[in-house]
């Protein structure tokens, strides 16, 4: 037999999960179709189980799902094959891979939606290959996850159209399959649609039958089955006769294994049809032949059977009879005992104490790795004691406890983070929330965002717009104590993603993943890494509320591997901050756009902030209308950002408390270095003279800004050769540990950057503005190189404007040339209003 076709017949042959369905070894079984055997095209990673499914030997099948399941990510790759590989070969192992994994491995909820639309857009359900529309179907009926049963069912009834009876078996195998799935709450529709297929006349004979044999045989509704079984027997056809018989008779079967499941009423419907089936065949099939009369004879004692075991089977069981079934049969009652306490011990812990779940999980992970025997299907001990704790362990108590029980850590590990410690003072400012203005932007307007399954919000704006400080704000939304206050009803820990991914991991892992887990590990003080699998049940379930901060700025490589489009992608509860409106794929999103700090709102932004300072009581009103109106100068016509405006506020609290405010800077480069003398000032003991400082920060700034124009990192290596000397990685430390100005990045710790984008892009000017000075050469070349950037004008114009603000206050001691200012002011003025 050629081994394309031993397939075709085994599946056939084979039950939906198990469950033998008798119809399936009927005469219908597929035609013999003539395949050649070619060298197949396929992954190489899944290349030999795929090659194993194919062959021959049915025995290799186990095996070849064993492989398949160690594999990482292999759902995905499956996923990859199915939809671009056109071997009808390949597709039905994939298929059969797919529906076998779905029992034991997890399918995420946008693969299952994937792999459904797959199937329906491909037509793999009308494919010209039986196999492949058996194997489709299979997969259908085990993917569909309860809230998806309704949708699958339509499709699977319309299968029962299919030309070939034995597709149409294990079409009405699936339908059987799901009506015993299906919650409660949608059952009544289904069986709305079923009892319509089953019952409608004008319906093709075949498409009935595979309709009523589900509704018999899952029990969900005999007396309709019945109904339409007599229909087909009353058209006196010798073909439609005997197969009516033999799907009674296999109902019958099925009913009698199911009995004990079925409901008090839909016992009840079931004893009514299977009687009703006994009398219309007592009356109509009295004298056949030989052959027919054994068939019938076989019908009525399953139809007997089966009413039997319905009516034996009690409401309710007396507790003496219990007592009495443990005493008589201990070998029994003492393993069920067990496995009852442990149920009692899983809810217990669920309710009181769910971490427990959680520690016996990782108990049980670490200490009872002990191979069973093969024929319970290659499990471990430790494999078969977490199957009974029901995936508890991973219960939304659960992961709120975890969270709860670090929640104290994660809060101060956060704050530490230099990026958030630097945006500490939280003003609220007008917004843009997809497109409606909101003059404060409180966690109540992202409460509905974040109730989605999987919600993304992107915060763009340019740099200095408080993109940074409205995502550190969120963050503490949604550890916040109070429900009110949060995002969602329950806590999240924020992961803050500032690095390049350009980490090594192990083969087989996602760089993302690992960086998160390591971020978290950071995050709650942990002593070792939470597993991936736990990893990935937080994410899935919203417990991380993961923040990709300047997503515009990171490399190519780094962007590519933040995709959260793709069915596999568990980031539930994410955050990305971009100087431009990134697509992210097409993914649905929340756009969140900081605004400007307008005149007429700069005052009390000013208050609120030196409130939030405590020096409220230094300044008179006066006072603070006089500076509101310096800084209004010191930005000429364009609007102010939140960074100017608090780099303002920190500089004029400076001066008050220990200077003459006449001596304050008249321009926003002056503005910047007087910053930097300032916290300079404010270490304790001997620090370096400031001019040191403004000339290395200048340097590292550049490092920083040369090859993108915009704010991203710099090789440490290459910063410290830039500033020579031999104390260069001493002066590093000094500015990254005392000043906090710049920051090494994690896990390598081989780059660095700046904390405050627009301070990385006025000191790189400063130091574009002193080497090209009045040479017009230099000029051409910096215009040249800004030309080829990616995103040109927009993506740079921060450094462009920084340049032009330091040319504007240089103009007379450097001597800059006339085009210079031209070509800036030409450049930074294009569109909409400009921002510092």
């Amino acid at each position: 037999m050629h081994p394309y076709w031993h397939k075709v017949s085994q599946a056939i042959k084979v039950a939906v999960v198990g469950v033998s369905l008798p119809l399936l070894l009927s005469s219908a079984g597929l035609a013999q179709q003539n395949v050649k055997q070619e060298a197949i095209q396929v992954d190489p990673r899944i290349k030999e189980p795929i090659e194993m499914l194919m062959d021959d030997n049915i025995d290799n099948d186990q095996e070849a799902i064993s492989q398949l399941s160690k594999i990482p990510d292999v759902v995905n790759t499956l996923i990859q094959e199915l939809e671009n590989n056109n071997n009808p070969e390949v597709i039905a192992s994939v298929l059969q891979a797919l529906s076998e994994i779905a029992q034991t491995t997890k399918i995420l909820p946008q693969q299952t939606d994937y792999i459904t639309n797959l199937i329906i857009d491909h037509k793999l359900l009308s494919h010209p290959d039986q196999l492949v529309r058996v194997y489709a179907i299979d997969v259908l009926s085990k993917i569909a996850p309860p809230e998806k049963i309704q949708k699958t069912l339509k499709i699977l009834l319309n299968t029962l159209k299919d030309n070939n009876k034995g597709v149409r078996y294990r079409a009405a195998g699936a339908i059987y399959f799901l009506l015993r799935k299906i919650d409660s709450s949608d059952l009544q529709q289904a069986l709305v649609d079923v009892r319509s297929v089953a019952l409608t006349k004008s319906n093709d004979w075949q498409v009935r039958l595979g309709a009523a044999y589900a509704l018999a045989s899952s029990g969900r509704d005999v007396k309709t089955a019945i109904t339409t079984f007599k229909q087909l027997l009353d058209q006196q056809d010798q073909e439609i006769t005997q197969e009516v018989i033999t799907s009674l008779r296999y109902a019958g079967d099925e009913l009698s294994i199911k009995s004990s499941n079925l409901t008090k009423e839909e016992k009840s419907n079931a004893k009514e049809g299977l009687e009703d089936a006994l009398d219309y065949l007592n009356q109509n099939y009295s004298s056949e032949d030989q052959q027919s009369r054994s068939n019938i004879t076989q019908a009525k004692e399953s139809l007997n059977y089966a009413i039997n075991n319905i009516d034996n089977i009690p409401d309710s069981v007396e507790p003496k009879i219990i007592l009495d079934w443990i005493v008589s049969k201990p070998q029994e009652s003492v393993p069920i005992l067990i496995i009852i306490s442990w149920l009692y011990f899983v809810l217990m812990s669920l309710w009181l104490r769910p971490l427990w779940l959680l520690r016996c999980n990782d108990i049980l992970q670490r200490y009872t790795d002990i191979p069973l025997p093969n024929f319970l299907g290659n499990l471990k001990i430790s494999d078969l004691l977490r199957l009974l704790l029901f995936r508890s362990c991973y219960h939304p108590r659960v992961l709120d406890a975890w969270v709860k029980d670090n929640l104290g850590k994660a809060r101060k590990e956060f704050d530490k983070k230099t990026t958030v410690k630097e945006r500490s003072i939280y003003v609220p400012i007008p917004v843009i929330l997809d497109g409606i203005d909101i003059a404060e932007l409180t966690a109540k307007e992202l409460q509905a965002k974040f109730s989605e399954q999987q919600e993304c919000l992107l915060i763009w704006g340019e740099g200095g717009s408080g993109k940074t400080s409205l995502a550190c704000q969120i963050a503490r939304w949604a550890m916040s104590d109070v429900p009110e206050k949060r995002l969602c009803k329950h806590r999240m820990l924020p992961i803050l993603v500032e690095q390049e991914l350009d980490v090594k991991v192990a083969e087989g892992k996602q760089v993302f993943l690992e960086v998160i887990r390591g971020l978290l590990k950071n995050l709650v003080d942990a002593q070792k890494p939470v597993s991936e699998e736990f990893l990935e049940q937080l994410l899935i379930q919203q417990r991380l509320l993961v923040i990709v901060d300047h997503f515009s700025e990171m490399s190519s490589p780094t962007r590519e591997q933040i995709r959260p489009e793709l069915p596999g992608f568990p980031v539930n509860a994410l955050i990305v901050t971009s100087r431009m409106e990134e697509s992210l794929g097409g993914v649905n999103k929340t756009i969140l756009q900081p605004m400007r700090v307008e005149r007429d709102r700069l005052l009390p932004f000013m208050q609120a902030y030196i409130t939030q300072r405590g020096k409220h009581d230094i300044f008179k009103d006066q006072e603070l209308v006089n500076a509101r109106d310096r800084l209004l100068m010191i930005a000429d016509k364009r609007d102010v950002t939140v960074l100017l405006t608090k780099l303002f506020i920190e500089q004029i609290i400076s001066v008050k408390t220990g200077g003459n405010i006449d001596k304050f800077p008249q321009n926003i480069p002056d503005l910047i270095l007087e910053y930097l003398n300032r916290i300079n000032g404010n270490i304790s003991g001997d620090h370096p003279e400031n001019s040191k400082i403004h000339q290395d920060v200048k340097i590292i700034a550049w490092e920083c800004l040369k090859q993108t124009y915009r704010p991203t990192t710099a090789l440490k290596e290459t910063v410290v050769k830039a500033l020579g000397s031999d104390d260069a990685e001493v002066r590093l430390k000094y500015l990254e540990n005392r000043l906090c100005i710049i920051q090494t990045i994690p896990p390598s710790y081989t780059e660095i950057r700046f904390v405050l984008d627009p301070l990385a892009e006025y000191l790189a000017a400063m130091s574009v503005v002193e080497h090209c000075g009045n040479n017009e050469q230099l000029w051409h070349e910096f215009f040249a190189q800004a030309d080829i950037q990616q995103g040109t004008p927009e993506m740079i114009k921060g450094l462009l404007l920084a340049v032009l603000d330091c040319c504007l206050a240089n103009d007379k001691a450097a001597k800059i040339p006339e085009f210079v200012l031209l070509e800036l002011d030409t450049r930074t003025s294009s569109g909409s209003n400009s921002k510092i």
